[in-house]
């Protein structure tokens, strides 16, 4: 499993020295290392009975296909489901709903028909950017507070 989460195998992500947020945007940049950082907390659990678990299939969904509009990769449905962490028809249960609900966009892939393409709807990418920047703004204080 990468930092990033799991992703499928035609679809792994770059190592560290090659993910560029955008070029002279700093928050880009912020905005990437707390995805990561966020989807990493599963497998960094202090009991080993905990680790790797989700309970979130949704909330996991979701950060995995910002993470990948931030890389600039497209996600497959197949990535977003392996992201999620539990069994793939309970995964698929998630994109439906999240389909449904508005929260993701799903668009066939024009060279192959057996594939979706998975994207947020840009007003949840908006409560995402928005939670990152008030999350960050709570750990600033946090840590300003202290020294």
């Amino acid at each position: 499993m990468t930092p990033w989460g799991a992703v499928a195998e035609s679809e792994q992500v770059p190592s560290d020295d090659s993910v560029r947020p955008e070029p002279g945007n700093p928050v880009s940049g912020i905005k990437l290392a707390m995805v990561k950082w966020f989807i990493s907390l599963k497998d960094s659990r202090p009991l080993p009975e905990f680790r790797g678990c989700t309970g979130e299939p949704g909330w996991d969904m979701l950060l995995d296909l910002y993470l990948g509009e931030l890389l600039g990769r497209k996600t497959s449905v197949t990535s977003a489901c392996i992201a999620s962490g539990v069994p793939p028809t309970t995964a698929l249960r998630y994109v439906n709903a999240l389909c449904d609900a508005g929260r993701i966009e799903r668009d066939r892939d024009e060279n192959d028909a057996r594939r979706c393409w998975l994207k947020l709807s840009a007003p949840v990418r908006e409560e995402i950017d928005r939670y990152l920047e008030t999350t960050l703004g709570h750990a600033l204080s946090i840590v300003k507070a202290g020294t």
